[in-house]
């Protein structure tokens, strides 16, 4: 197996809802290449058989499901870790990640904003 070349490098406040740790590798190339998000607790979510219908999008559960109670805070989706070439966090890879963590935060969580699909 191969050993991992990303080394962590520091972290990035994402207005005081996370941390987001920074990752250093030399093979990626521009400032700000791959960031994982996650949902905030993920431990409520449901893990199971679903059903996409192709034409509409629409999902579907088998009759035996148990879905759990979710709270918007619950699946709201976060930043965990970003991965960059740059070997140290400077002021243009702090404002480039803040600038993409707010557009995709909100993208990525439009019920908090009151916005539909």
């Amino acid at each position: 197996m191969e050993e991992s070349k990303d080394k962590l490098i520091g972290e990035i406040d994402f207005f005081g809802k996370k941390k987001v740790n920074v990752y250093y590798n030399p093979d990626t190339t521009g400032a700000l290449v791959y960031c994982a998000w996650r949902m905030r607790n993920p431990d409520n979510c449901y893990r199971g058989i679903m059903y996409i219908d192709n034409v509409s999008g629409r999902i579907s559960y088998p009759p035996d499901a148990v879905i759990p109670n979710q709270t918007t805070e619950d699946i709201e989706m976060l930043p965990i870790a970003i991965i960059t070439n740059k070997k140290m966090i400077d002021e243009e890879l702090e404002v480039s990640a803040i600038s993409y963590f707010i557009t995709e935060h909100r993208r990525r969580n439009r019920d908090l904003y009151g916005e539909k699909d």
